[in-house]
C-alpha cells in the first residue's frame, strides 16, 4: 500500500494538529544521515544499534553498504569501516563508542585485547563471537579508510520494501505492511542474487521510515537498472484479493518530468547525460522522453512477472497489470514498478502472504521472471548481456 495517506495514518494526523504540524512532525522522524539534504549518497553503513552481551558483539545497520569490522588497537577495540553513527543509536552492554575518521570505534569496558573468532551476518545485521587475544595473535594497526565501490557488478535492481519505522502501512489480522514487504524483499534479494550476472540492493535494511523520494535517490545513487517496490494492499469497502503490479501513469509520467526539471539538479536528471546547458523546456521534453523509454521497458518488466507468477499465485481477478501515479515510479529513466503482492484485508491472502513457502516461491518466481526480462531488454536495447 505505497504512500503514507493511504494508510491513514498522516489523515488522521493532519486532522488532530493540522497539515503543517503534521509534515513537521513527519520529517523530524527522518534519521538525519537519510535526510535528503544534499543529496549525496551514503558511503557506509549507518550503526543504529550496537549490543555487547558476554562473548558476542551484534551490531545493526541502515544503508546499502556491508558492515565490516576489525580489530584494532592491538585488540583493545574495534573499527566499524567507513560506518557513520545514526542520531539515536541504542547502546546494549559496557562499551564506549566513538565516531572518527575511518569508522565507528567499538571498544569494550574492563575487558582485555580479543580477537574475533566467528561472525554471522544478514542483511545490515552482524553478530561477532570474540575471544581473548593471545599473545602470538597478530595486531592489527588502526587502517586508513578504504574507497567503496560505487555498486556491485553486473545487473543491479533496487528493491524497495514499502513503509517502515513510523509508518506501518496497511495492518489486518496482526500483519503489518512493512514487516512481510521486508521479509519479501530479504527473500528476493538472495534469489536474484544467485541468478547470473545480477545482484540486488535494499532500499531499507531495517524498520525504519525512508521518504518516497530518498529511495528513488538511493537506487539511483547505487547505479540501479531496475527498481521494484514491494507493497501489500487493503480494500475498505468490498473485498479483492490476489496480486497486482503497477506502472506509473502517462499522465503522473508527464507531471514528473515537470517536476524533475524543476527541482532536480540537472547532472541528476539523466544517468549519463548531462542537461547543465540546457533551457527548461529542453530539458523537460529530454526527461519526458527518458521517462516514456523507461515506462515502456517498465511495461514490458510488469507483463514479464505476472506472466511467471500467474501459476504461483492468485492475481487479481479485474486486470492485474494496472497503473498508478506512486512516487517510487517516479525514477527519470529507471525502469519501474510496483508488486501488490495481495490484500491484507482477505484472509486467504493473508494466510497465504504470512506462508514462508509461499514467499519463496514468488521470489524464486520474480527473480526468474527479472531474470528474462533482463536478457530480452538486452537484446531489445541493442546491448551486451554479462551472464
Amino acid at each position: 500500500m505505497p504512500g503514507i495517506l493511504r494508510s491513514g495514518f498522516l489523515t488522521v494526523l493532519m486532522a488532530r494538529i493540522g497539515r503543517a504540524a503534521a509534515i513537521s512532525l513527519i520529517i523530524a522522524h527522518v534519521p538525519a544521515p537519510y535526510a535528503a539534504r544534499s543529496g549525496e549518497p551514503i558511503a557506509g553503513p549507518v550503526i543504529t544499534r550496537v549490543a555487547l552481551a558476554g562473548d558476542r558483539l551484534s551490531i545493526d545497520a541502515e544503508g546499502p553498504a556491508p558492515i565490516e569490522v576489525v580489530t584494532v588497537d592491538a585488540g583493545t577495540s574495534l573499527l566499524i569501516r567507513d560506518a557513520t553513527l545514526s542520531p539515536s543509536p541504542t547502546i546494549e552492554g559496557a562499551m564506549h563508542l566513538l565516531q572518527e575518521p575511518p569508522g565507528v570505534i567499538v571498544t569494550p569496558k574492563a575487558r582485555g585485547p580479543v580477537r574475533i573468532v566467528a561472525r554471522s551476518s544478514d542483511y545490515g545485521a552482524v553478530t561477532l563471537t570474540l575471544a581473548p587475544r593471545g599473545e602470538d595473535d597478530e595486531t592489527t594497526p588502526l587502517p586508513p579508510s578504504r574507497p567503496r565501490p560505487a555498486r556491485a557488478p553486473g545487473f543491479l535492481v533496487a528493491l524497495d520494501p514499502g513503509h517502515g519505522g513510523i509508518d506501518p502501512g496497511a495492518i489486518a489480522g496482526g500483519l503489518q505492511e512493512k514487516t512481510l514487504t521486508l521479509t519479501m524483499a530479504r527473500r528476493l534479494q538472495r534469489r536474484i542474487d544467485a541468478e547470473p550476472g545480477m545482484s540486488a540492493m535494499l532500499t531499507r535494511v531495517g524498520d525504519r521510515f525512508l521518504p518516497l523520494g530518498e529511495r528513488v535517490r538511493r537506487a539511483v545513487a547505487a547505479g540501479a537498472d531496475a527498481f521494484v517496490s514491494i507493497h501489500a494492499d487493503i480494500v475498505i469497502d468490498g473485498d479483492a484479493s490476489g496480486l497486482a503490479v503497477y506502472t506509473l501513469t502517462p499522465e503522473a509520467r508527464a507531471d514528473a518530468a515537470a517536476d524533475e526539471t524543476a527541482f532536480a539538479p540537472r547532472d541528476r536528471l539523466l544517468r549519463g547525460q548531462d542537461l547543465a546547458g540546457q533551457g527548461d523546456d529542453v530539458a523537460r521534453v529530454l526527461v519526458d522522453l527518458a521517462q516514456r523509454r523507461a515506462t515502456g521497458r517498465a511495461g514490458r518488466l510488469a507483463e514479464t512477472i505476472l506472466q511467471d507468477l500467474q501459476p504461483v499465485t492468485p492475481l487479481l481477478r479485474t486486470r492485474p497489470r494496472r497503473t498508478g501515479d506512486f512516487r517510487v515510479l517516479r525514477g527519470a529513466d529507471l525502469p519501474a514498478v510496483l508488486v501488490e503482492l495481495g490484500f491484507l484485508t482477505n484472509t486467504a491472502d493473508r494466510e497465504r502472504m504470512s506462508d514462508r513457502r509461499w514467499q519463496m516461491r514468488v521470489a524464486e518466481a520474480m527473480a526468474g521472471a527479472i531474470q528474462r526480462w533482463r536478457l530480452d531488454d538486452a537484446m531489445n536495447e541493442g546491448q551486451t548481456v554479462a551472464e
